[in-house]
This record gives C-alpha cells, structure tokens and sequence, in this order.
C-alpha cells in the first residue's frame, strides 16, 4: 500500500529519505498548497523549504504514473541536450 503523505507524518517521512536529520529542529511549518496533486509546503525552522508533491490516486489505490512520465521526459532531454528545443513545446518546468 502507497504511503499516504499528511501535514502530520511529512516531517517523518522527510527524515525517512534523509532529507532532514535528527539533528535538525523538530518545529516544521507544514502549508497545503492548492494545485493538480497534493502538495505541502514544509517550512523548517532554520528556512529550508521542501515542497513535497504526491500525485492523487486512482481508485484502485496507485498513481497513474504523471510524475514518472515527466521524469522520463526530464531524463530524456537530459541525455539528449539536441532536443532541448522541444522543451518549451512540452508540459513542464
């Protein structure tokens, strides 16, 4: 099962994937942030910012693949720098 992100286990999950450490401050200012996926703003006390993005889920419980598919497309124009012209064709950035 997909881990669910929350304001409430943002900030475990950050430590979890050694973005934040122990060391750091547990005062987490944590905004939802409206837009097409679900998105939180965490704000820590020393002013690093994370946005955190999930893509919504389907109803059979799994993401339907947008963000590895912009990803792939990240990933290809990086392998292929010819094509960076097509990048302002594209849905991202």
């Amino acid at each position: 099962m997909a881990l669910l992100l929350s304001s409430h286990n943002v900030a475990k999950y950050l430590r979890d994937v050694e973005l934040c450490t122990d060391t750091e401050p547990d005062l987490f200012h944590v905004d939802s942030v409206a837009a097409k996926n679900f998105n939180l703003l965490v704000t820590l006390s020393n002013g690093y910012k994370y946005l955190v993005k999930q893509e919504r889920l389907v109803s059979d419980g799994k993401a339907d693949g947008e963000f590895l598919n912009e990803w792939r497309t990240q990933d290809l124009l990086r392998v292929f720098p010819e094509l960076d012209s097509f990048r302002s064709l594209l849905p991202i950035d």
